[in-house]
């Protein structure tokens, strides 16, 4: 069995989504009010899942995201992603 790399942390995986996505996303997930980030679950949820290995039994992710199911991680990591983007926002000011 092959032993892919995956995030083990939020932090982790938050940093491969802001090095993956292009800028017009990044600022149209930063433009969101924050009770509409659950939204995105609907554009990214399935490739977080997919990719960040959240349905290959990658434990170490969603305990890290406080999480039981690949679901709720991967809305804990776009809720985290939508507050790493605005922190960065906010530091520009």
């Amino acid at each position: 069995m092959i032993k892919l790399n995956y995030p083990k942390t939020i932090v982790e995986a938050v940093d491969i989504l802001e090095h993956i996505l292009l800028d017009i996303e990044k600022e149209g997930i930063m433009d969101m009010p924050e009770q509409g980030v659950i939204d995105l679950y609907l554009v990214y949820g399935q490739w977080i899942k997919n990719n960040l290995g959240l349905c290959d039994s990658n434990y170490e992710l969603i305990s890290d995201c406080n999480a039981t199911e690949p679901e709720e991680a991967s809305i804990v990591i776009i809720q985290a992603l939508w507050k790493t983007l605005n922190s960065h926002k906010n530091n520009e000011n």
